[in-house]
């Protein structure tokens, strides 16, 4: 307990880390239960694969539209109220999936759950940037996505298994977990927006060591039109979302993340049925193999988001986007090779490799996200990318079960699926490259913007004017 809470940066720590994977877990073990279900539910309700991706594509589309509705509020509200209210609504809804009598129902019910689903990570997003200091983000950001993938990861196995003695159980009992949560959620201190920077400047511990000096230090100049003096949280959402996407890093981030979850939602969705057609293996050896690539996932964002944070601390100021683009383009190449070779144990080290890899990308990617976005836009840039990454997700497995049938099904079917679905994920590694340019300036920026507002009851002599230094 004491090695843990000195990772996290305290004991009282320890119990926030917890409850925010749990509440990202939520929405991996509903994910991951529909992937281990999928043969049962096919044969359940008599649909194919391509509904099946459906089931998953409904519940990520209706996001698209409820994360602008939740980006507004999360910025404007208390947010671990909010995140309470919405993990108890998420318990009804997963009991109504388990209720369904027919497959409309259930599809439905998932549309519910996919609107509650996209206020998630905004809140989660906010909270960590408020909760703990931006030189542990990355760390945070691992420990805490770590939740999402355990959460997958019981979804495939304990839901998985459960199914097979009353496919409704698999759906109820993601119910049992979530209902104290929402208790413990709704009994946190909500933390101060922007306080965790204010507090540490008190202590001479000021983010900008990590952030504004270092970019001060290597002559990097603020990107002048991202630098304002009014208070983004009077703003609306439509300007929020002009503001956050004219920012180049974050577009770009935007993107690369959208694109990774899209294949790995495809794997989450059909990992299992591609275990048992091309290597032979039975369900629950399938099962089985995919628990072992989950185990590399966590691995993987806990050394991605530690690295990021180490090599920024000392004085690599991209070094975030480093990783995270250095990972996205190992990821291609291992996961290639992996679907290449046919022969088990070879696949099996590659697919580890490739799944380590995969997992390291998001924790440097999220937290050089936060970088770049002032504290009071947090929810709402979150929302936005909500937007593109459910859209991306709901896409991927309809298209996946369509191109798996055109051809022709089966093991090969499955694989040309696979390399198909590679094509984006090598273009959301290719294009990240274009941070390394545009992040110093974007960072730098957001660190002004902050000081002219969250600082900004100081004098004009306090805030930040790129136009005056130019």
């Amino acid at each position: 307990m004491d090695w843990i809470s000195g990772r996290v940066g305290g004991r009282d720590r320890i119990w926030i880390v917890f409850l925010l994977a749990m509440a990202l877990g939520l929405d991996g073990a509903d994910l991951g239960t529909v992937g281990a279900m999928s043969s049962i539910l096919q044969t359940r309700f008599s649909i194919s694969k391509i509904e099946i991706g459906l089931l998953i594509s409904v519940s990520k589309g209706i996001g698209i539209f409820s994360a602008l509705f939740f980006g507004g509020f999360v910025d404007r509200t208390c947010r671990t109220r909010l995140l309470a209210i919405i993990v108890g609504l998420w318990a009804v809804a997963i009991i109504a999936c388990g209720a369904a009598p027919s497959f409309m129902f259930l599809l439905g019910a998932r549309m519910v759950l996919g609107a509650l689903a996209a206020a998630t990570l905004p809140c989660t997003a906010s909270l960590i940037g408020d909760y703990f200091p931006g030189r542990d983000w990355g760390r945070i950001y691992g420990y805490i996505l770590s939740g999402e993938m355990i959460g997958t990861g019981f979804g495939f196995i304990v839901s998985g298994e459960m199914a097979h003695f009353w496919w409704r159980l698999g759906f109820w009992i993601l119910a049992i977990p979530s209902i104290p949560l929402a208790w413990f959620i709704y009994q946190l201190r909500e933390p101060e927006r922007g306080g965790q920077r204010r507090r540490a400047a008190k202590n001479g511990e000021d983010d900008e060591r990590l952030i504004g000096k270092k970019a001060k230090e290597a002559q990097v100049e603020p990107r002048k039109r991202l630098v304002r003096n009014d208070d983004p949280a009077t703003k609306s959402i439509w300007w929020a979302i002009k503001y956050v996407l004219s920012i180049p890093t974050n577009a770009v981030l935007i993107i690369s993340s959208a694109l990774g979850y899209a294949f790995f939602s495809d794997v989450r969705t059909f990992g299992v049925e591609y275990a048992q057609h091309g290597y032979g293996l039975s369900r629950t050896a399938a099962v089985g193999m995919l628990a072992i690539l989950g185990i590399g996932a966590i691995a993987g964002v806990w050394v991605g988001g530690t690295l990021g944070d180490r090599l920024l601390a000392k004085g690599h100021l991209p070094a975030r986007v480093w990783v995270a683009t250095a990972f996205f383009c190992a990821s291609v190449v291992l996961f290639f090779f992996g679907f290449f070779f046919a022969i088990l144990w070879l696949s099996m080290i590659l697919f580890v490799c490739s799944s380590f890899s995969l997992g390291a990308v998001n924790p440097p990617l999220d937290s050089a996200r936060l970088d770049i976005i002032h504290p009071r836009l947090w929810g709402r840039a979150e929302s936005v990318r909500m937007v593109l990454r459910n859209a991306t997700e709901a896409a991927a497995p309809v298209t996946f079960g369509w191109l798996v049938s055109d051809f022709g099904g089966g093991a090969t079917g499955l694989r040309n699926g696979f390399f198909i679905m590679l094509i984006p994920l090598a273009i959301a590694g290719g294009i990240a490259f274009i941070t390394f340019r545009t992040y110093p300036a974007d960072a730098a920026a957001a660190t002004a913007y902050r000081k002219n507002t969250i600082n900004g009851a100081g004098s004009d002599d306090e805030r930040e004017n790129p136009s005056e230094k130019e």
